[in-house]
C-alpha cells in the first residue's frame, strides 16, 4: 500500500461496509491502525518498539470494532480481563501492558494481579491524576454487570 493510498485511508469511514478502508484491507481498522500504518510505512518505528506496538494496535482495533462484533464476548469474565476494564485506563497505561509478548489484551487477570495492581485515572479536575487498585474498578464493573444480567433476566420472565 503507498503513503498516498494510507493518506486516502485517513479520510474516510474506516468502519462503513463498502468504504476505500475496506476495500483496500481486509483486516479490522482503526484511527490508530490507519496512523500505524502510516508511521511504519515510513520507517518511523524504532523496530525493538514495534512488536509491543503491533499487539497495542491489534487490541486497539478489536476494542475499536466491538459495537460491530459483540457477539463472543464472555461477560462473567470481563471483569477480569483489560477488554473488560480497558475504559479505566489511560492509552499509556494499555501501552505499556503489552511490553509482556504474552499480553493479549484478551487473558483473564489472575485475583493476585487485581489486588495489587494500582491503576491511574483522572479526576473531573484538569491534570489530576489519582490512583486506585485495579480490584475497586473490576469490583465495580462486576456489579454492572451483575445487574445488566439480573435485568435481562427479569425482561425475560415476565
Amino acid at each position: 500500500m503507498s503513503v498516498d493510498e494510507l493518506m486516502k485511508l485517513w479520510i474516510c469511514d474506516h468502519h462503513e461496509d463498502g468504504s476505500m478502508a475496506s476495500k483496500l484491507t481486509s483486516r479490522p481498522l482503526s484511527g490508530v491502525q490507519i496512523i500505524f500504518d502510516v508511521f511504519n510505512h515510513l520507517d518511523s518505528f524504532k523496530p525493538e518498539h514495534l512488536p509491543q506496538l503491533e499487539r497495542f494496535v491489534k487490541f486497539v482495533n478489536i476494542v475499536d470494532s466491538l459495537d460491530y462484533q459483540v457477539g463472543g464476548v464472555n461477560f462473567d469474565k470481563s471483569a477480569k480481563t483489560l477488554l473488560g476494564l480497558y475504559r479505566n485506563f489511560s492509552p499509556q497505561y494499555i501501552y505499556e501492558y503489552f511490553e509482556d509478548p504474552s499480553h493479549t489484551g484478551f487473558e483473564v487477570f489472575t485475583d493476585e494481579f487485581i489486588a495489587n495492581t494500582d491503576v491511574q485515572y483522572s479526576t473531573d479536575k484538569k491534570d489530576d491524576k489519582k490512583t486506585k487498585k485495579l480490584k475497586h474498578f473490576s469490583d465495580r464493573h462486576q456489579e454492572n454487570v451483575n445487574a445488566n444480567i439480573s435485568a435481562f433476566e427479569k425482561l425475560n420472565s415476565e
